[in-house]
């Protein structure tokens, strides 16, 4: 006679196939890179504000999400930046302002970035090139690539942003950020990677050469409407 399985048992089983995956994420993105790091996750950060809906732990309204200081004044040459910030268990999502003339210092993480403008324009430069990227436009910064961002003019730009894994390991992020997770995710650890700020990276030339292309792209397209 077939004895249905205990609700222990079942318990047991789910658990075991949770640690599988997880072990299966942490062996793809192993914890030895210096990029990476193991962040607590902990119900007393912003999630817990009681401006979450409490029906469900999986939604919140951007208006009840808290500014995050995103970058120190160290890692700028002018102007600054704040992040609205959500993320889960593989991905984080924010919504940023960067002030009139935000111009951050090269950096890196080991995470993929997809962005989309939302308002304004920036220039970015990944590596040794780059572009200028307007309103309604989209574009990838690949993991570990070395990059920045320039605002110029006199209007602030807003992208939303995504990272896989989370950039959730720079300081102070977890403090404001909210977790859409479920109870029992918060139980054990998540991926939370943190910015790597290098040095030696000849910012001054790649920005001279990529901003100088685009002002003559700009002239070119002038001229080519004008007749």
């Amino acid at each position: 006679m077939h004895t249905p399985p205990l609700k222990h048992d079942v318990e047991s089983a789910a658990a075991t196939t949770l640690l599988l995956r997880e072990s299966e994420y942490t062996q793809r993105l192993p914890l030895a890179s210096p990029r990476r790091q193991e962040t607590e996750l902990s119900k007393t950060s912003a999630f817990n504000s009681p401006n979450v809906r409490s029906a469900s732990r999986l939604v919140v309204h951007l208006k009840d999400v808290p500014e995050t200081i995103l970058v120190p004044a160290k890692y700028l040459a002018g102007g600054s930046i704040g992040a609205q910030i959500t993320y889960g268990k593989e991905l984080s999502l924010m919504v940023a302002t960067r002030q009139p003339q935000y111009h951050s210092k090269p950096h890196a993480h080991d995470s993929e970035q997809l962005n989309y403008v939302l308002e304004g324009e920036l220039y970015v430069f990944i590596d040794d090139f780059g572009f200028l990227a307007r309103q309604g436009d989209v574009f990838r910064v690949p993991r570990g690539s070395v990059h920045w961002s320039w605002v110029q003019g006199k209007t602030e730009c807003v992208l939303l942003e995504t990272h896989c894994p989370p950039l959730t390991g720079d300081p102070g992020v977890l403090d404001t950020a909210i977790g859409l997770l479920g109870d029992e995710e918060f139980q054990g650890r998540t991926l939370g990677i943190a910015s790597e700020w290098p040095t030696g990276i000849d910012q001054a030339s790649v920005e001279a050469r990529v901003m100088g292309e685009g002002t003559h792209s700009a002239t070119v397209s002038a001229e080519v409407h004008q007749s």
